[in-house]
């Protein structure tokens, strides 16, 4: 028969904040994209999934595409193209990469002050340069949709804006198209 039993309980009460600090840098981890240490696809995906169902704003969903890419990678190496997807990273606010050399940038915006964020992204984009044997300069190109007028949820907007996105580079390139209503343009 048991009468007494004694557990020194410290170990496990200070081993708790450094589990809960190493959950946190592994949801860190998980959510960020380790070539550009900018927000992966899962964490825009939630992200922009959570503003959508909080809000009736208008935002802003840039779908941005860096133009010719395999170009780079094909003739500079893919060292080079790892370099400029890291600048384009630091050049855009409030950016996220959603797959090789595709960004979105989710912006809270009025309908008509869309194209603005679409210029600043262009600019940003041209001012990144390629040093090698072959100085390259680099563009982009940009759908625009607009929430919630083009949609309410990721897929909606992803839908819209790659349709633009398709019109933009197939209009020459290196810039954005974003259809509103009985415009051309936003």
């Amino acid at each position: 028969m048991i009468l007494f039993s004694r557990t020194d309980v410290t170990n496990v009460y200070l081993e708790e904040p450094k589990k809960s600090q190493r959950m946190e840098e592994l949801l860190l981890k998980a959510q960020t994209d380790p070539l550009t240490k900018i927000c992966n696809f899962q964490a825009t995906f939630d992200a922009i999934s959570e503003k959508l169902t909080d809000t009736d704003d208008n935002y802003a969903f840039c779908f941005v595409d860096l133009d010719n890419f395999k170009q780079i990678n094909d003739t500079m190496g893919h060292l080079a193209g790892d370099e400029v997807l890291r600048q384009v990273a630091d050049v855009l606010k409030d950016v996220a990469r959603v797959g090789g050399d595709e960004f979105v940038v989710f912006v809270k915006t009025e309908q008509d002050r869309a194209r603005e964020t679409a210029e600043k992204i262009l600019a940003g984009i041209q001012n990144i340069t390629v040093e090698g044997r072959n100085s390259t300069r680099i563009s982009g190109s940009v759908g625009i949709a607009i929430a919630p007028r083009d949609g309410r949820d990721y897929y909606a907007l992803l839908k819209r804006a790659d349709a633009c996105l398709y019109q933009a580079k197939s209009e020459g390139k290196d810039r954005w198209y974003g259809e509103k209503e009985g415009q051309e343009n936003i």
